[in-house]
């Protein structure tokens, strides 16, 4: 289909939506101002905050306008709720819109190849593609610019950790940042309230709030959508603020629902029994559409993205033309957005459209729609073997949702992307084939066990590394079976449980392997025990043991040719040192090594030095060395979201506020730490 005559042939969209924004002048001249400051060279990042159906997107395009009228390269971003485990997945939508826009072609396909631009060896520093996407941006924005990102309540953790960093770059470049999320998605403890907590803290971002409409405002809004000539009777404008609250979406919505006449009249509005919500409202009007328009904004619905017409005609398994007259229909009655210049592709008005009509198809004809997208699934953009095993999933083909997550699971891996790859691992373990090798099943619940435990989710991972225990064993593997109890005990020691329980553990494993070959991969393994052998030791203040496991630790670490390991052996053993007496030593090599690990790129390793510098310093009460630490280490953690020590280290500069005689900063860090994600230490610290 040529969409650019399809779109020149289109008739003009529903007057039911309000042609001008209301009730948001004052966030006009903010966006004003932010734009001057921009072209000064001052540039900003600004985030719009509201509930769903307050305006947001709407907010968003009149902001575009009025860059675009000033010069301003336009680029945007955007995600939907099935992104949430595609890595990156918001800063690849950005780089795809900008294929389309000269100016930004070839920024378009860098950011597209950076994420696989490694030599597959070895898996890529997160924290250096992050640098590279954002340094490639920074490089290419030497005129005006606004950047916009759109829904990023569903944006994952690495697309929002770019963002953050090129927040921190563009302070001096003549670009604006605007990044659009809803309030009823910000629930205490999810990743991006985190994330907007620590920008709009270090000043790095301010925040503007979209409010529902006023009385006064929905009278204007009104009057605009019933276009009489004459302003609304106050009679129905205070039944429409009674039944919507003030959310313009619901407004258009509901008087949409209603016939001609019923928009004029108060008591018909409150006696109608459609739009008590918006999805209700949805629904009614859903209803007046003809069967092919209903069957059309169902199929769209499940593909969850925008589309191209041939795409979902394949899904529907219908001839393209077809569909020219159902989508006709639907831009006429605004559920869906003509198709752009910039895109020229189909999508919903608004993602509360699509979960409306989504819920409303039947459980049989939704598993077979969801079959045929994850068919033709890669023809839609964007789209990736992530997004297909979420329809094979709901389809019920278990076999193709294992094979696409298992695929997306490594990928993920390979950047650190610990919750996208949590999740896409629960995903592959539960449509796993009963016929898949127990070894083949040992390594998949190993994986999920890593990746479980990154992000602190302690009881998945110990039940991952029991059953990778069990499957090992049963495929006669005892070195693998051994290596997790390392696991298990690591776990324990997480969940600050009891030392003699732990050294069980450890113990069971060490006597498991002490009659297996001694080979690279048997000290390896040995490694793993003898590093938690002696943090276990030091927790007791054992420390002449301690220090034996941890140069236990170091050779094994050297037998098995393992260079992050031979850090870590080198870093316990310095903080027995520092416990033992020799301070200033332990504590300086501590860091030294943290450093080390983070120049060579082992985030880990890395990530862990820190929080040992921390800790170990706090323990012999140098709160200078403390401070001194918790600058960089936190500073790191946030940079690699990781969220286990980065919770203790917060919680351990609570306590160094505390000592320092900063009551006031104490309590609210130690607060803050005890609402925030994170680790059962880092809680029992705040």
């Amino acid at each position: 289909m040529d969409v650019g005559a399809y779109t020149r042939r289109m008739s003009r969209v529903t007057p039911l939506l309000c042609p001008l924004l209301v009730g948001r002048d004052d966030l006009l001249d903010l966006a004003d101002r932010r734009l001057a400051d921009a072209l000064e060279g001052r540039g900003h990042f600004l985030l719009l905050a509201g509930e769903a159906g307050i305006g947001k997107t709407r907010f968003l395009g009149a902001v575009e306008r009025k860059a675009s009228a000033r010069g301003f390269g336009i680029a945007e971003g955007a995600v939907a709720p099935q992104d949430r485990t595609v890595p990156a997945a918001l800063i690849l939508d950005l780089a795809r819109t900008m294929l389309r826009i000269p100016a930004y072609v070839q920024l378009g396909h860098d950011l597209l190849n950076l994420p696989h631009s490694w030599d597959g060896t070895e898996p890529r520093s997160r924290r250096l593609l992050v640098l590279d996407m954002v340094d490639r941006i920074i490089e290419t924005l030497d005129a005006p610019a606004m950047i916009a990102f759109e829904d990023l309540q569903w944006a994952d953790d690495l697309s929002l950790e770019i963002v953050a960093e090129l927040a921190r770059r563009i302070r001096d470049r003549p670009v604006l940042l605007v990044g659009a999320y809803r309030t009823d998605e910000l629930p205490t403890g999810t990743i991006l309230r985190e994330w907007r907590a620590r920008l709009l803290t270090q000043r790095m971002a301010e925040e503007a709030r979209l409010a529902p409409l006023t009385l006064d405002q929905t009278a204007l809004m009104t009057t605009l959508i019933l276009s009489t000539g004459l302003p609304a009777p106050r009679e129905v404008v205070a039944a429409v603020h009674e039944r919507t609250d003030g959310i313009p979406l619901h407004i258009e919505e509901l008087l949409g629902a209603l016939g001609d006449e019923a928009r004029s009249d108060d008591s018909a509005i409150r006696r109608a029994t459609v739009p008590a919500t918006i999805e209700d409202a949805v629904l009614a009007r859903f209803e007046q559409l003809s069967p092919e328009g209903r069957a059309v904004a169902q199929a769209g619905a499940v593909i969850g993205r925008c589309f191209v017409p041939e795409v979902l005609a394949g899904i529907m398994d219908l001839p393209a033309d077809a569909l020219e007259a159902p989508l006709r229909e639907l831009v006429d009655q605004a559920f869906l957005d003509p198709p752009g210049a910039l895109r020229g592709v189909f999508d919903y008005r608004h993602q509360l459209l699509r979960d409306v009509l989504y819920r409303s198809i039947p459980p049989g004809a939704l598993r077979r729609l969801h079959a045929r997208a994850g068919e033709f699934g890669a023809q839609l953009e964007g789209a990736s073997e992530i997004h297909a095993s979420v329809h094979f999933e709901r389809a019920g083909l278990h076999a193709q949702a294992f094979r696409a997550a298992l695929s997306g699971a490594r990928a993920a891996a390979r950047l650190s992307s610990h919750r996208e790859a949590c999740e896409l691992y629960r995903r592959a373990v539960d449509n796993m084939p009963a016929t898949l090798e127990p070894a083949e099943q040992a390594a998949l619940y190993q994986a999920f066990c890593v990746e479980a435990a990154a992000i602190e989710l302690n009881e998945a991972a110990e039940e991952a590394a029991r059953l990778a225990r069990d499957r090992y064993l049963e495929a006669g593997l005892p070195l693998d079976a051994a290596r997790q109890m390392a696991a298990l005990a690591g776990v324990a020691r997480r969940e600050a449980r009891p030392i003699q329980a732990r050294l069980e553990l450890i113990s069971q494993g060490l006597a498991e392997m002490e009659h297996l070959p001694k080979t690279a991969e048997r000290e390896a393994a040995r490694f793993e025990f003898l590093a938690e052998q002696a943090l276990v030791q030091m927790d007791a203040m054992d420390l002449g043991a301690a220090r034996d496991s941890a140069n236990a630790a170091s050779d094994a670490a050297q037998a098995a040719g393992d260079p992050t390991a031979a850090i870590d052996a080198d870093t316990i053993g310095a903080m027995v040192d520092a416990l033992d007496g020799n301070v200033d030593a332990g504590l300086g090599r501590i860091r030294r090594f943290a450093q080390e690990a983070r120049d060579a790129g082992y985030e880990d390793v890395g990530v862990t030095a820190y929080r040992n510098a921390v800790t170990t310093a706090v323990r012999v009460m140098d709160y200078r060395s403390a401070e001194a630490s918790l600058r960089e280490g936190l500073r790191y953690a946030d940079a690699i979201e990781q969220s286990h020590c980065r919770h203790v280290m917060g919680a351990a500069a609570a306590l160094v506020n505390w000592a320092k005689g900063r009551w006031d900063q104490a309590l609210s860090g130690g607060e803050q730490e005890l609402a925030d994600r994170g680790c059962s230490r880092g809680a029992i610290g705040a």
